[in-house]
């Protein structure tokens, strides 16, 4: 089906939750592996598009004329076939509320210069590649956010954005059916990406790094890269790979993660590391996360059993990648806490809240004695009397509260005499007290 702009899609839920309106490819549907061919429903160059409460079902068991694979994969996941949604040069997407399941390729892939593309509260289970795949290529794509999605993957990975920038994927649920890679990636081959923030997910078993950052380009700059809040746990189970880990990050300079909660990973926790060779110069700072329970890859083969594997926190591009750690929590990891070179830095202390400043104690007035009645600015008295000395007729006094800090000005009432109210008294906020004698 090809789309055009200003479109609305859309099924309905049953009073049970399941999709009523259902798009199913048939038996050997014959599809070649070409993009623009191969996806149930196809907007090229549209601009305001939503599609929600469809079930997309690639029937992929039903597939066999695509079985015969040159690698000897028991299908092509991932070549191109058999996607749900393509979206190339298009812009202000909303894709929402749908079930994309059992395909050979993308739940939802993005082309060159797609943009404002929102894919959130989607299932997803056992696609052929990612469930939401924004390819920028040369020519780029921008403003891509997932949200709230429940994803099982098969193949590669459940979310990924290549060579984008403004990238936000959170609150989302991702785990493996026992085959793919990593749950999250974002690469950059032409060094366009920047502000990437990905937070408040919950990754689990993946069988490659629950999250990757792959930076091929030849760009050092300052990408904004922020990587926080996110639970990923026993992630790494590939025993075929070098790179599987809690966190993989290769380059993006100046990227921060921060209070991340990486659990029994395999391999590594977090892993400065590039499988395909060197690297260039970045900085990567690393802050108040917690790493436990790792332990070594479960790969038998020595091509993939590294020196470093067991440790809570690797460097293995000491002599370019520059790592700041601080605050972190690293306990019951099988091998030690650091691999690498890495910089060590102390957070000075937070300050701490100022209490509350109690009124002084101010000794009872004695008959005859001046006082002042002043509001309290804390503490457990409403009001503060404090004592002052008898000024001579016609003089100008300050007192001094020690609990506040101020001082409040005394002056003599105008034409005051003996027996009269001679003092008033002006405080901070503008009242007025009189004092009389």
């Amino acid at each position: 089906m090809w789309g055009y702009a200003s479109t609305k899609i859309h099924g309905e839920l049953s009073a049970g939750g399941s999709h009523i309106a259902k798009l199913r490819l048939k038996n050997e549907c014959g599809w070649t592996n070409q993009l623009s061919d191969t996806a149930m429903i196809v907007f090229s160059a549209q601009d305001d598009i939503e599609i929600y409460s469809l079930d997309f079902d690639g029937n992929s068991a039903n597939q066999s004329y695509v079985s015969e694979d040159p690698w000897n994969y028991p299908v092509w996941w991932g070549h191109g076939f058999h996607q749900g949604i393509y979206l190339p040069r298009s812009t202000h997407i909303n894709i929402h509320d749908c079930y994309f399941h059992n395909s050979l390729g993308d739940g939802v892939r993005g082309g060159a210069q797609t943009s404002y593309l929102n894919f959130y509260n989607n299932k997803c289970d056992i696609l052929g590649h990612e469930c939401l795949f924004m390819d920028g290529g040369p020519a780029g794509g921008h403003d891509v956010a997932a949200w709230g999605n429940n994803m099982t993957m098969r193949a590669d990975g459940a979310l990924r954005a290549d060579d984008t920038w403004n990238v936000h994927f959170y609150n989302n649920v991702i785990t493996s059916s026992s085959s793919g890679n990593p749950g999250i990636q974002i690469g950059d081959h032409y060094g366009m990406c920047a502000n990437i923030e990905i937070d408040h997910n919950t990754i689990t078993r993946t069988p490659g790094p629950g999250i990757w950052m792959n930076d091929l380009s030849t760009s050092d700059m300052d990408k904004g890269v922020y990587i926080h809040d996110n639970i990923i746990s026993e992630c790494g189970l590939h025993a075929g790979i070098t790179y599987n880990c809690g966190i993989l990050i290769n380059r993006f300079n100046g990227t921060l993660i921060e209070n991340n909660q990486i659990l029994d990973c395999y391999n590594a926790g977090i892993l400065c590391y590039n499988p395909y060779g060197t690297a260039g110069y970045n900085t990567i700072t690393l802050q108040k996360n917690i790493i436990t329970g790792t332990v070594e890859t479960r790969a038998t083969n020595p091509t993939y059993i590294k020196e470093w594997t067991g440790y809570a926190v690797v460097n293995a591009l000491s002599d370019t990648t520059t790592v700041y750690e601080m605050a972190n929590s690293l306990e019951n990891n099988i091998n030690g806490e650091w691999f690498g070179t890495l910089n060590h830095i102390t957070l000075p202390d937070e300050p701490e809240e100022p209490e509350e400043p109690e009124d002084p104690y101010i000794p009872p007035a004695d008959p005859g004695d001046w006082g002042i009645l002043l509001p309290s600015r804390g503490g457990q008295y409403r009001y503060v009397l404090y004592s002052v000395k008898i000024p001579p007729l016609g003089a100008k006094a300050l007192v001094y509260p020690a609990h506040s800090g101020q001082y409040y000005l005394l002056r003599l009432a105008e034409n005051a005499s003996a027996g009269d109210e001679l003092i008033i008294i002006n405080d901070t906020k503008g009242n007025q007290f009189l004092i009389s004698t």
